[in-house]
């Protein structure tokens, strides 16, 4: 008996599961990124310069459509920052499928900073980011 093989798809962000403190905010989002930055250690001898990576932070990094009504943006972010300290996230690529291994999902805790308030261009929709750091690298979930 053969095995077929099915190519990798790539995954298009068209309607992932976006959580922050409780609240739903897939609908006001253009962006978003679950990124470490790992900073580099370098040290000089006499046979050459070394690199070594450093410390490790997390950062959820999320572009809203700024809005002033209820549930808007504005809203939430203002009651995320509210809390006086970190507050949870949820992230899953595909909202209408259930948490599996080819449908993972990350959560874990960030710090809330204040933020642009308005942003934008002329005739165009204010967008606001955030960058925020997370308390610890985020957690993958496979089951649901």
């Amino acid at each position: 008996m053969s095995t077929v093989e099915v190519e990798p798809q790539p995954y298009i962000m068209v309607n992932p599961k976006i959580v922050l403190n409780g609240r739903d905010v897939h609908c006001l989002a253009s962006h978003l990124e679950l990124a470490p930055d790992i900073t580099i250690v370098e040290t000089n001898t006499f046979c050459g310069v070394q690199e070594y990576p450093g410390t490790e932070k997390w950062y959820f990094r999320l572009t809203l459509y700024q809005s002033f009504d209820v549930n808007g943006a504005d809203e939430i972010l203002r009651e995320a920052l509210a809390v006086g300290g970190p507050v949870t996230f949820e992230v899953t690529p595909y909202r209408d499928r259930p948490v599996s291994a080819t449908n993972p999902m990350f959560s874990g805790e960030v710090i809330p900073r204040k933020w642009t308030l308005i942003a934008g261009d002329a005739g165009a929709a204010s967008e606001i980011e955030i960058e925020w750091t997370m308390v610890r690298e985020p957690t993958r979930t496979i089951t649901p």
